[in-house]
């Protein structure tokens, strides 16, 4: 195993020490979403095998948790749905749209009464578990107010499933298309398939992060402007410093991928010689 600063430690590394198979899993798990697996400088660990990478060149964060647990999120327009999420034996990879990160006390407070009134307990109700949307209403001149940490949440029982999520939320409207991006390519038949149709997932977040034009970006990465720490111990950090570290492992992974992939014509289809 790799110790030293220089070669920081691979988290399949770190893994395989207690359970090889589970670090195998997640490696390929990465690699069919074309990912490069992240050192201990370029990710976060929440609690026990749950781990937050955030990828600032396309706006969104990557939530890695060891579970064969469904845990589905309470289907609410305030609280931050995924993108997609990639279930393998051993892990779930939740896709998480980047949000602004500048909330309050009073946001959070008036997030939980809201909550509460729909049958759905923030139980982990502290301000840096609320976000906001890059969606902004005479309401929420910041931009609508969401739980960033889905599982800071859960429903009651005077939850109704059926009154959310609004098909007219701002999550449908900034989100629906990669949604359906990424719905469309963990259904690739191969793995060589997915990892194309996941690299296309990939560019279609870094536009949505960078539009052209005067056009307000759906994916923002709101931990480039905050200081906040996270973490417990000693190597307690922000996520823009692991932003940071990660950066470099991800666009030569997809430098890679995409100076291998073969020339195609307009319609798609591989040009031989």
């Amino acid at each position: 195993m790799r110790t030293n600063d220089t070669n920081p430690t691979p988290l399949t590394d770190h893994i395989a020490d207690t359970n090889p198979e589970a670090a195998n899993d997640l490696e390929k798990g990465l690699y069919a979403l074309c990912l490069p697996v992240p050192d201990e400088s370029q990710y976060l660990k929440r609690r026990h095998k749950d781990y937050l990478v955030p990828v600032t060149r396309c706006g969104v964060t990557l939530h890695i948790k060891q579970t064969t647990e469904p845990a589905p999120i309470t289907p609410h327009d305030r609280i931050l749905q995924p993108l997609g999420e990639f279930r393998s034996k051993h892990w779930r990879i939740r896709i998480l749209p980047g949000v602004h990160l500048r909330s309050n006390e009073e946001e959070a407070k008036q997030l939980r009464e809201t909550l509460m009134k729909d049958g759905i307990d923030f139980h982990d109700d502290v301000v840096q578990n609320v976000g906001n949307l890059p969606y902004k209403t005479p309401e929420f001149p910041n931009g609508v107010s969401v739980v960033i940490d889905p599982d800071a949440t859960s429903a009651n029982a005077h939850f109704n499933p059926l009154g959310h999520p609004n098909p007219d939320a701002p999550q449908q409207q900034l989100y629906a298309e990669l949604r359906q991006e990424f719905a469309s390519a963990i259904a690739a038949p191969t793995t060589d398939e997915m990892r194309q149709d996941m690299r296309a997932f990939w560019k279609l977040c870094e536009a949505k992060r960078k539009p052209e034009g005067a056009q307000e970006p759906a994916l923002v990465a709101g931990w480039q402007n905050v200081q906040k720490v996270y973490g417990g111990d000693s190597r307690s950090r922000n996520l823009k410093d692991i932003a940071a570290n990660y950066a470099p492992s991800i666009s030569q992974h997809w430098i890679s991928f995409d100076r291998n992939q073969p020339r195609r014509d307009a319609t798609g289809v591989p040009v031989l010689g």
